[in-house]
């Protein structure tokens, strides 16, 4: 159990990645859906949930095993662990928001509405504009995605403020993994608390709770992975992780949607089961799941700018699409794809660049 990377992980960030940005958004910024299964959007709409605080589990788990040690022992500092993820991050975050705004505003110039989700409540505006290239969007002054010009920017948000903690709660453990396990719980706990009664406050709105929540359940888990287990717990990992999705399955039966039982049995059950199955991890060891892992999250930042330059075209062409159409479904879904692809090759070569 003390590989660094778990391949299979990138099964798990490509699948959730194309059922949210091509699927999921495609209904909800459309208002239909291309295909007629029965509650397909109650489905989504729940899985929409379990997709993002999957995300948000994965970045804990993958940030544990890349730095804990690392700030632990003062080998990096502050300023250089933002500065890394910033660079990583930051670039492909603010060219999706000028393209997002660009498209909403020469929309609403020409047409007096903006190209998708036409919004009015501050989610178009100069200072949702400002704050989104910052990456300040969300968790700081407002919930979720009130102030996210590119809705889905509002995860970046949240991102930030759990990096930021994950960084003082192992500068402050000093390598000690009981006071990290310690650290993590609480945390873990106080999002739980979030979940049920936000504050509506600066840091403590839903939004955080849901980051709070799942990403340092990662980083438990992360920790559970590299420090107390051993490769002979395969066995009894594999039987948790199948009680979790089967009570889980049990309680949404009963209960329905609950967010706890989300994370804490389904998100952490699926995980689970998916990096301990030496098929998925072998089959996972390639190029290109690799590489499919790689423009996951760029699929995830692209697909409403993409759908709202798509949508501008449109309407200045003046055409007639039917949206319930399982072609013009494709067509959005490819552009999204495509773009994602083009981002991360231009973000590369600008890395290698850089690197000399």
């Amino acid at each position: 159990m003390k590989r660094k990377y778990y391949y299979s992980i990138n099964l798990i960030r490509i699948f959730v990645a194309v059922i949210l940005a091509c699927l999921y958004h495609y209904i909800v910024v459309f208002g239909t859906s291309p295909f007629r299964f029965k509650d397909i959007e109650i489905i989504l709409g729940e899985f929409s949930y379990i997709g993002v605080e999957m995300f948000f589990l994965i970045s804990g788990f993958v940030i544990y095993g890349a730095y804990a040690e690392k700030i632990s022992s003062g080998y990096v500092s502050f300023g250089a662990y933002l500065k890394g993820w910033i660079r990583r991050i930051y670039p492909m975050m603010i060219l999706s928001v000028v393209f997002m705004a660009a498209a909403q505003w020469i929309n609403y110039y020409l047409y007096n509405s903006y190209a998708i989700m036409d919004y009015y409540d501050g989610r178009n505006t100069l200072k949702a504009f400002i704050l989104s290239a910052l990456g300040l969007n969300s968790g700081w002054i407002c919930d979720h995605d009130r102030l996210s010009i590119n809705g889905v920017t509002w995860y970046i948000s949240i991102l930030m403020i759990c990096y930021c903690i994950f960084f003082g709660i192992n500068k402050i453990t000093k390598s000690n993994k009981m006071y990290n396990l310690i650290g993590f719980s609480l945390v873990i706990v106080m999002g739980m608390v979030l979940l049920t009664r936000p504050l509506g406050v600066p840091l403590l709105y839903t939004s955080n709770a849901r980051g709070y929540f799942d990403f340092f359940l990662g980083c438990l888990i992360a920790l559970i992975y590299k420090d107390l287990l051993t490769d002979k717990s395969r066995p009894w990992l594999l039987g948790f992780a199948l009680v979790a999705i089967l009570a889980y399955i049990g309680f949404y039966l009963r209960n329905g949607f609950n967010n706890y039982a989300c994370s804490l049995l389904l998100n952490t059950g699926l995980f689970v089961l998916m990096t301990n199955l030496e098929i998925l991890e072998h089959w996972s060891d390639n190029s290109f799941v690799k590489y499919l892992g790689k423009i996951s999250f760029p699929i995830y930042l692209w697909n409403l700018p993409v759908f709202a330059v798509i949508k501008l075209f449109i309407n200045i062409r003046h055409v007639q699409l039917d949206y319930s159409s399982i072609i013009t479904w494709l067509v959005f879904a490819i552009a999204n794809i495509f773009v994602a692809i083009i981002v991360q090759f231009l973000l590369d070569k600008c890395e290698r660049i850089i690197r000399g």
